[in-house]
C-alpha cells in the first residue's frame, strides 16, 4: 500500500528481535508514507515499555531510502502530574525518497 502505520506499537516492543521484524516489515509494507505514533528516545521505563530512539534505526537500516518529512509533536506532551492525559509519543511521517 501508498502508507503503512505505526501506532502505539514501538515502545511495546520489548524484546530486539521481534523490534527489529517489525520495523523491517513495516518499511518493506509502504511504497509511499510511513506514519508513526510513539516515543523516540531510549528508556526502560517499564516492565511491557521500552522506549527506542526509531529513527536511528531508520537512518542505520533504510539505505537512506527514506527521509523524515514532517513531524507532528503532541498537544499533550507527558507531564507526571496529569499521566493518564499526556502522552510521550509524536507523529513521525516519513517518505519514500
Amino acid at each position: 500500500g501508498d502508507l503503512s502505520l505505526s501506532l502505539d506499537v514501538i515502545y511495546h516492543l520489548i524484546e530486539d528481535d521481534v523490534y527489529e521484524q517489525y520495523m523491517e516489515r513495516l518499511f518493506l509494507s509502504s511504497t509511499r508514507y510511513i506514519c508513526i505514533y510513539s516515543s523516540n528516545f531510549e528508556e526502560r521505563s517499564a516492565a511491557h515499555v521500552r522506549n527506542r530512539k526509531f529513527t536511528d534505526w531508520i537512518e542505520e537500516h533504510t539505505n537512506k531510502e527514506w527521509r523524515l518529512a514532517k513531524t507532528v509533536h503532541n498537544r499533550y506532551p507527558y507531564s507526571e502530574d496529569n499521566s493518564d492525559e499526556t502522552s510521550w509519543s509524536d507523529f513521525y511521517f516519513y517518505e519514500r525518497i
